[in-house]
C-alpha cells in the first residue's frame, strides 16, 4: 500500500470538505461592502464551488484571476462542476467597472508562488486589478505546506502593509480542510 504522508504526523481524521459550507456565507455576511479575495487550490473544485454558490446567494459575481485557476475552473464548468452560468463570471478586465463589493475574486497564487495573481497583487503589479484600501484577502488553503513558509511570509506582509485585512487558517479560523489524510484516516486505509 502506498499512501499519501502529508498529513502522516496528525492525530486525528480530517474533517469533511462539507464543514466549510457555512464558511463563505459568514465571510460575505461579516464583509458586506467590502471587496473579497479568496485564494485557494486551483485544483480544489469543490472549494471553487462553495465559493461560487456562496457569492451567488450574496448576489456577488465572480471573477478568475490566475492561469491554473481560470484553466481548471473553464474544465470544472464545462464538465458541470461548477455552474456555466455567463453571468454569474466577470472577466477580469471588465471587473474595474463594476461595484468592488458586488464581486468575489477567486485567485490563483496560496502557496506564495512568485509571479502568481496573487504575488502580483500583493505588489500592486497587476494590470487590471487593484485591492483596495479596506479588502479582504481569504488564504481558503493551508499556507503552508512544507517548503513554501518563506514566500507566504512575503505575500502576508506585502498584503498587511497595504492594510487589508487578512484571513487565514494560522489564525486559528476555519478556512481550509486538507485533501490529505490524517492519521485515524491512513490507518483506516491500512486497514
Amino acid at each position: 500500500l502506498l499512501s499519501d504522508c502529508l498529513g502522516a504526523d496528525i492525530p486525528g481524521k480530517v474533517p469533511s470538505e462539507s464543514s466549510l459550507t457555512p464558511v463563505f456565507p459568514d465571510i460575505f455576511k461579516k464583509y458586506e461592502g467590502r471587496q473579497v479575495f479568496i485564494t485557494t487550490i486551483s485544483s480544489n473544485i469543490s472549494r471553487m464551488r462553495q465559493i461560487v454558490d456562496a457569492a451567488i446567494g450574496a448576489n456577488r459575481r465572480v471573477v478568475l484571476l490566475g492561469r491554473s485557476i481560470i484553466n481548471k475552473a473553464g474544465v470544472a464548468r464545462k464538465l458541470g462542476y461548477l455552474p456555466d452560468d455567463d453571468t454569474v463570471y466577470i472577466n477580469r478586465k471588465e471587473a474595474a467597472r463594476y461595484d468592488q463589493a458586488s464581486l468575489v475574486y477567486i485567485i490563483g497564487g496560496c502557496f506564495g508562488q512568485v509571479g502568481s495573481s496573487l504575488d502580483r497583487l500583493a505588489k500592486k503589479e497587476m494590470k487590471d486589478t487593484q485591492a483596495e484600501s479596506n479588502a479582504v484577502v481569504v488564504f481558503s488553503a493551508e499556507p503552508a505546506p512544507p517548503g513554501v513558509g518563506v514566500d507566504v511570509e512575503r505575500v502576508l506582509h506585502d498584503l498587511a502593509i497595504q492594510d487589508l485585512t487578512l484571513l487565514y487558517p494560522a489564525m486559528g479560523l476555519h478556512l481550509h480542510v486538507s485533501g490529505h489524510g490524517h492519521q485515524d484516516d491512513l490507518r483506516q486505509i491500512a486497514e
